[in-house]
């Protein structure tokens, strides 16, 4: 189910959706997520690695539609019942680079053919939320190679499953 929300989301033909039925549908596929595969694994004493979790809502969301902050924290909450990440990497690169990339790659989702400018918001987002959370939000500067990026990755799971084995 998640999946096709999220399928659903990034289809460009859906242009006309309203910014908080995004959210709602953004939340529904979170809670899906959670209860058919994070939870379960959590359960099983695994380690959960996400490509997306709250932290995307704020900025895409908040920030990039211009949503209330407290709204999307609301919906997060509810979406989570207040489970979050020990950790969260962030890979800040520059927008346009960025979007330079997606082109490379294809044909890009509904998203990533956004208006330049709701990048930026968003990659603001991001850097407030990593101003706001700095012992558990992780910044990698992504302008470099990708040995480099993937390398400093490794660095930073590395110390932090150590960090987390301590405890």
């Amino acid at each position: 189910m998640g999946k096709h929300l999220r399928n659903l989301l990034l289809k460009e033909e859906i242009h006309n959706i309203h910014d908080k039925t995004e959210l709602c549908l953004y939340a529904a596929d979170r809670i899906q997520h959670l209860e058919e595969v994070i939870k379960p694994a959590l359960a099983q004493g695994k380690i959960v690695l996400c490509d997306r979790f709250t932290a995307s809502s704020i900025a895409y969301q908040s920030y990039g539609r211009g949503l209330d902050y407290s709204l999307v924290e609301q919906f997060n909450q509810i979406a989570t019942n207040g489970l979050a990440p020990d950790l969260t990497i962030w890979l800040n690169l520059d927008v346009r680079i960025g979007l330079q990339r997606v082109k490379l790659r294809g044909e890009g989702d509904r998203l990533e053919k956004a208006a330049l400018e709701f990048h930026q918001r968003v990659s603001q987002g991001y850097q407030a939320l990593a101003i706001r959370q700095p012992q558990t939000f992780i910044t990698i500067e992504a302008n470099q190679p990708q040995a480099l990026v993937t390398q400093a990755i490794q660095q930073v799971l590395v110390k932090h499953f150590q960090d987390f084995a301590e405890i």
